[in-house]
């Protein structure tokens, strides 16, 4: 801290004392007081108003200077006020409150930050040994001259599967900018991935039942598709014998009932309350094939953005639905 600088910041209050001091003068010489007193007067004033600007440049200069100090010599800046010691004037205090609130707000968003980044490296490692599977069997496949129309369909379908969710894990946080809300046919995006999953639903001679799908409803045709084919897979992927997979709607005054029911093998009723935890496997993606657990993260997401809301219900050995309600919003009835 530079004593030029200090003075700028105080100016107005040494005009202010200056003109204090003329008035001073000023009304002593009009009551006839004689010169040497207001000379002495105006000396004892001046001697404390400086004096007392000195002590607080001293002052600050020290702190400030210490605080510069400590800063040029950390590697990381963010620890600055838990090191830099205490003072004894308001300023300061204020100062080093704000530096540790700031500090304190930065070191969390790193940390979160940080997180995300192991997170993802999580996810890639597990994404990986998931994709080696279908690619282990096209590969052995063209190895032996294997020309199973079916079987080689249903290992590209399933890679391509593999691929469409990492490229929606990584754009989910900014899907903000890429969703479009209208007016779309519920049936007409369960048919597309029906069609998508055709040779995984022929290659596990997989049933599909459909009911009262003749809806409309408000939402983005791209990201509800994504979500339901995640939905598909997951019932294809913990499938049983006689496998059916059926699509119903149900409706009431508020909204419109989507739901997703297969006949597998249900989930555990210790992991149903997690089941759209980040990374999340729970007892049978351990028990299986090893599964990333972000399917149903990815669908709740993208459900909450969509202004959706998802649920699940199961029993295990007997079945799973996946609810999924779009509300009935007046704000949106004009969508087309």
């Amino acid at each position: 801290m530079k004593l030029k600088d200090f003075l700028h910041d105080k100016i107005s209050y040494i005009v202010i004392y200056f003109i204090f001091i003329i008035l001073t003068v000023l009304m002593l010489n009009a009551f006839k007081v004689d010169k040497s007193c207001i000379i002495a007067l105006t000396g004892i004033f001046s001697v404390m108003y400086f004096g007392c600007m000195a002590a607080e440049f001293i002052k600050k200069k020290k702190f400030y200077d210490n605080m510069k100090s400590v800063m040029a010599e950390l590697d990381n800046k963010l620890l600055i006020a838990e090191l830099v010691p205490g003072c004894d004037f308001t300023e300061g205090r204020i100062l080093k409150e704000l530096l540790y609130e700031t500090g304190y707000c930065y070191g969390n968003r790193i940390n979160e930050l940080s997180r995300s980044v192991e997170d993802f490296k999580e996810y890639v490692e597990m994404w990986i040994h998931e994709v080696k599977i279908p690619l282990s069997s096209l590969m052995l496949m063209n190895y032996n001259r294997n020309d199973d129309v079916v079987t080689r369909s249903a290992g590209l379908s399933e890679l391509d599967n593999y691929l469409e969710q990492i490229l929606y894990y990584i754009r989910a946080d900014v899907s903000d900018k890429d969703y479009l809300l209208k007016k779309v046919s519920l049936e007409e995006i369960i048919n597309q991935v029906i069609v998508k999953n055709k040779e995984f639903l022929i290659g596990r001679r997989i049933k599909i039942k459909k009911e009262n799908l003749e809806k409309t409803v408000v939402t983005d045709s791209k990201w509800m598709e994504f979500i339901i084919n995640q939905i598909l897979n997951n019932s294809i992927k913990y499938s049983k014998d006689n496998p059916i997979i059926s699509f119903y709607t149900m409706e009431d005054d508020d909204s419109v009932i989507l739901v997703i029911e297969d006949n597998g093998i249900g989930i555990e009723p210790s992991d149903l309350d997690r089941v759209f935890d980040k990374s999340f496997t729970g007892i049978n993606g351990r028990m299986g094939r090893k599964s990333t657990g972000m399917g149903l993260y990815l669908c709740r997401k993208l459900c909450k953005k969509l202004g959706h809301v998802i649920s699940v219900e199961s029993s295990v050995g007997e079945y799973t639905k996946v609810i999924i309600s779009f509300g009935k919003n007046e704000f949106y009835s004009d969508v087309t």
